[in-house]
């Protein structure tokens, strides 16, 4: 009887996570315009009105004074920044299987110079009718100084940040508020990152 209890509790846990995974939205939520900056390199940038779908996240219009549209992807720029509303997109190289150049937006709490938290919207399937679109925005964690995306593994993350020997003692340890589970929610997920990512920048 306990183990039937269990078994229904782990399956209803997981029916519920996957209808959280499969969330529809408008499209026209995802598409962004205002003026901003896009950067070529640290030095070179672009200025015009910027044109952004989320959902089309490896490149980026930018208008100039003439109105003429130019496409950037995110392989030939590293960020762009718009101004109403005030958002930052890195360029970064994805984790999945094609390792292909998208932007991400850097949602830090507070800045941070060390380690970024950022997110992007991965799609769960194709436009469905209505105008809407199934997926879910993923977070993950970013180091500037490697340029990459430090995935799910725990154990790596306390290895990537092992020059801050006791915040990668409480990853690796897994101590409450510096790990989650797979069947984690959301805003579990959140309080351990903005964890890891506090300590991270602080550290001295």
């Amino acid at each position: 009887m306990k183990n039937q209890k269990l078994f229904l509790l782990v399956v209803t846990l997981g029916l519920s996570l996957s209808a959280y995974a499969q969330n529809s939205f408008s499209t026209s939520s995802f598409d962004l315009k205002s003026e901003g900056v896009l950067y070529i390199t640290e030095t070179d940038s672009v200025v015009g009105t910027i044109s952004y779908s989320e959902l089309s996240s490896g490149h980026v219009l930018v208008a100039d004074a003439s109105g003429k549209n130019k496409k950037y992807s995110a392989k030939e720029s590293i960020r762009f920044k718009t101004v109403n509303p005030l958002r930052i997109y890195l360029s970064v190289k994805s984790d999945g299987l094609d390792k292909s150049m998208m932007f991400y937006e850097d949602i830090t709490p507070g800045g941070g110079k060390k380690l970024k938290l950022v997110k992007a919207f991965i799609q769960d399937g194709l436009l469905v009718t209505g105008g809407t679109v199934k997926g879910e925005w993923e977070q993950q964690l970013y180091h500037p100084a490697t340029k990459k995306l430090m995935g799910s593994s725990f154990k790596k993350i306390a290895e990537q940040l092992k020059d801050c020997p006791a915040l990668a003692d409480k990853i690796g340890k897994k101590e409450d508020g510096y790990y989650f589970g797979m069947l984690a929610l959301p805003a579990q997920k959140e309080t351990v990152y903005n964890n890891i990512l506090k300590d991270y920048n602080n550290c001295q």
